[in-house]
C-alpha cells in the first residue's frame, strides 16, 4: 500500500471491501462497528505507516469518513437493491451528497430501480448466480432479470455467467455502465438445463455493471 495516506479515496475502498469480505464473505454478524482512525488531532503525531513522516491531523481524518462514507453507501445501494426486499439506505442531508459529487451515482441506481418497479410490478424474485470472480447478485422482475456484478480486484477480469433461470424463453441482453449510465448490447446468451450462459464477460479492476435480459 505504499503511497496510500488515509485520507486517500483508494483506502477507503479498502476498507470497504474487508467489510464486505467479514460481512457477506464470513457471514460475521457481530460486526456493528468500525474505528477508520484514532486520535486525529494528536499532538504528538499519530502517524500515517501509510507514508511516513506525515501526520494524520483532523482535516485528513475528515476526508478519510467522508470518503469511507460515500464508499458505504455506494456498495449498499445495490446491495439493498439486489434483494427481495429492496431496501436503500440513504440520508436526509442531500446537500452532503451533492458536495461530494454522487448524484450522477444516484441517477444510476434510480434507471434501474425504476426499471425493475415497472418490469415487475413491485415483485423482486431473487435468484442465484454465479461468476467466478466477480462479486454477483441476480434479481428476477416480471420478465427481466437484472444481475449486479462488481469487480472489486485490482486486475481486468474475464468471467463466464450463470444465471439459475430455466423458463424456456429467449433474452436479449445488455450491459449498463453504473458510473457512465451507458447501455451496450451483448452477444446473445447460451441456454443449457442448468439455466443462462454469459460467455467471457470482461471487466476492469473495480468497476460495475449491471446486466438486464429482457425476455422476447
Amino acid at each position: 500500500m505504499d503511497g496510500i495516506t488515509i485520507a486517500d479515496p483508494r483506502w477507503t475502498e479498502i476498507v470497504g471491501g474487508f467489510l464486505d469480505y467479514l460481512v457477506n464473505v464470513k457471514k460475521y454478524t457481530c460486526i456493528k462497528y468500525y474505528n477508520l482512525g484514532n486520535e486525529p488531532n494528536n499532538k504528538d503525531g499519530y502517524v500515517d505507516l501509510w507514508k511516513a513522516g506525515s501526520i494524520v491531523n483532523f482535516e485528513n481524518w475528515h476526508t478519510s469518513i467522508l470518503n469511507l462514507h460515500n464508499e458505504l453507501v455506494k456498495r449498499g445501494l445495490w446491495y439493498g437493491l439486489f434483494s427481495s426486499t429492496p431496501i436503500l439506505p440513504m440520508s436526509w442531508w442531500w446537500e452532503y451528497f451533492e458536495d461530494r459529487g454522487m448524484n450522477p451515482y444516484f441517477k444510476g441506481v434510480r434507471e434501474i430501480s425504476d426499471q425493475m418497479l415497472t418490469a415487475g410490478n413491485g415483485s423482486f424474485e431473487k435468484i442465484s448466480v454465479k461468476a467466478d470472480s466477480l462479486e454477483a447478485f441476480s434479481i428476477k422482475c416480471g420478465d427481466k432479470l437484472f444481475v449486479y456484478l462488481y469487480n472489486k480486484t485490482k486486475s481486468d477480469i474475464k468471467s463466464d455467467i450463470s444465471i439459475n433461470e430455466t423458463k424456456n424463453t429467449n433474452y436479449r441482453v445488455q450491459s449498463f455502465s453504473t458510473m457512465r449510465r451507458e447501455y451496450k448490447d451483448l452477444d446473445k446468451p447460451t441456454y443449457s438445463s442448468s439455466g443462462i450462459g454469459i460467455e467471457g464477460l470482461a471487466l476492469n479492476p473495480e468497476d460495475e455493471i449491471v446486466l438486464i435480459l429482457t425476455s422476447y
